[in-house]
C-alpha cells in the first residue's frame, strides 16, 4: 500500500513538470534576464563618451585660439592706422549728429546752421565710407574670411545711415522744413553710428588691430 501511494506522487510531480506553462515561464524568465542584461551598456562606456566630448571641445578650443593668434600676426601697421582713422571719423560723425538733434529741437530753428551741419555729416560719412573700403580692401583673404559676417551687417547699417542722411537733405530742401523731424532723423543716425561703431571695434578685436 506504501510502494503504490509512493508511486503516485513520484507520477504527480513528472506531470507537473512537464506541463507546457512551466516550461515557457522558466524559458521566459531566462530571456527577461538576459534582454535586461543586453539592454545595460558595458561599464565604464558612458564616462568614455563624456570623456570624448570634452576632448573635442578641448580640441575646439585650441583650434580658436590657434586662428586668433594667426590673425594678430598677420595684422600690418598700415591696417591699424586705418582702423584708427576710421573710428575717429566715427566718433566725429556721432558727435555731429547730436549736434544736428540739439540744432533742431530748438525753439526758433535756424536753418542756416542745420544745412551747415548737415554739410558737415555728409562730408564726414563720405571720409569714413572711403577710410573703410580702403582698409576692406586691404585685408587679405583669411582676415576678409573671419569678419565676413560682421562685413555684412556693418554693410547694411551703412545703407540706413545713408537714407537718413538723404531723407534729412531732402526735408532741409523744403521752404519750411519740419524740426522735428529732423530732430528724429539725426537721433536714428546716432543710433546707427553706435551701432556700426559697435561691429566695427569688434571686428578690430578679431582681426586684433586695437
Amino acid at each position: 500500500m506504501k510502494a503504490w501511494i509512493k508511486n503516485l506522487a513520484i507520477f504527480t510531480i513528472v506531470l507537473i513538470l512537464s506541463a507546457p506553462g512551466f516550461s515557457a515561464q522558466g524559458k521566459g524568465g531566462g530571456s527577461g534576464q538576459r534582454g535586461a542584461s543586453a539592454q545595460r551598456p558595458p561599464q565604464g562606456q558612458g564616462q568614455g563618451q563624456q570623456q570624448g566630448q570634452m576632448g573635442q571641445k578641448g580640441q575646439m578650443g585650441q583650434q580658436g585660439q590657434m586662428d586668433r593668434d594667426q590673425l594678430r600676426t598677420q595684422a600690418t601697421d598700415q591696417q591699424r592706422d586705418q582702423y584708427r582713422t576710421c573710428d575717429r571719423s566715427m566718433d566725429q560723425m556721432r558727435t555731429q549728429s547730436r549736434d544736428m538733434a540739439r540744432i533742431s529741437d530748438e525753439k526758433q530753428f535756424n536753418k542756416d546752421a542745420a544745412l551747415k551741419q548737415q554739410e558737415q555729416l555728409q562730408e564726414t560719412f563720405r571720409n569714413m565710407q572711403q577710410e573703410h573700403q580702403r582698409l576692406m580692401q586691404n585685408l587679405n583673404d583669411s582676415q576678409r574670411a573671419a569678419v565676413q559676417n560682421r562685413t555684412q551687417q556693418m554693410e547694411q547699417q551703412q545703407q540706413r545711415i545713408s537714407n537718413q542722411l538723404q531723407a534729412m537733405n531732402q526735408e532741409l530742401a523744403q521752404a519750411n522744413p519740419s524740426a522735428s523731424r529732423i530732430n528724429k532723423q539725426a537721433r536714428n543716425i546716432e543710433r546707427e553710428m553706435e551701432r556700426f561703431s559697435s561691429q566695427y571695434r569688434a571686428m578690430g578685436q578679431d582681426l586684433s588691430f586695437d
